[in-house]
């Protein structure tokens, strides 16, 4: 009798937690497609323009009331590609773009080995609300394993990419978080190949996201 009562009650927390963890994995899906639909807007304004200034940024994040209406995203924000023979003219463009104390730096958290080579900067630009994401400005997400492979597999499948775990620089907490990026390419640009697509990148449009 005991036997039998005690596999009925694991059948029982089993079947439990079968329906926890399905409900668990839906909300998780359906909170991030909300959070691609935001970056997907970002995407659209970037796309229809051929410069996006500061001041446009600022006021385009400020619009979408991020706190307010999406818990868990702490900002958003745009990352460039730099390469070596551009970084000069990138900076100085940066800094006369509103932002004179511009630099650009490495992340000093990683939970996997280094990026390899130094290669092409992918810097984060923008980032919204300034007031909380200063730290995150001028990151250099290349730089890092886990950031880099994310961007690198957003840009070459034209799909969002989720980080693996990382610690984010704005986060004083210190919580398990991550960055959702989604890739910018030029309008009207063949984006079939792989090839294609690297050729039409622009940026990435991300979001630095914590669990809670």
């Amino acid at each position: 009798l005991f036997a039998s009562l005690h596999q009925d009650r694991l059948r029982s927390d089993a079947a439990r937690l079968d329906v926890m963890t399905t409900e668990a994995e839906t909300s998780i899906r359906q909170r991030l497609t909300l959070f691609e639909d935001v970056l997907r807007g970002g995407v659209g304004l970037l796309s229809a323009t051929e410069h996006v200034t500061r001041t446009a940024w600022q006021a385009y994040a400020k619009a979408l009331r991020l706190s307010e209406r999406y818990p868990g995203v702490l900002g958003i924000g745009v990352i460039f590609p730099v390469r070596a023979e551009d970084l000069e003219r990138f900076l100085a463009g940066t800094r006369a773009d509103g932002a004179p104390d511009f630099m650009i730096r490495a992340a000093s958290d990683s939970h996997g080995p280094p990026a390899a080579g130094p290669g092409e900067r992918f810097v984060i630009t923008y980032v919204e609300p300034s007031a909380t994401n200063r730290p995150a400005l001028g990151l250099d997400i290349a730089a890092e394993a886990s950031r880099r492979i994310a961007a690198e597999m957003s840009r070459d499948t034209g799909e969002p990419r989720l980080t693996g775990r990382i610690t984010l620089v704005q986060d004083a907490q210190r919580r398990a978080g991550s960055l959702l990026l989604m890739p910018i390419y030029r309008a009207d640009a063949p984006l079939e190949t792989i090839a294609e697509r690297r050729a039409a990148f622009v940026a990435w449009i991300y979001s630095p996201l914590v669990t809670g």
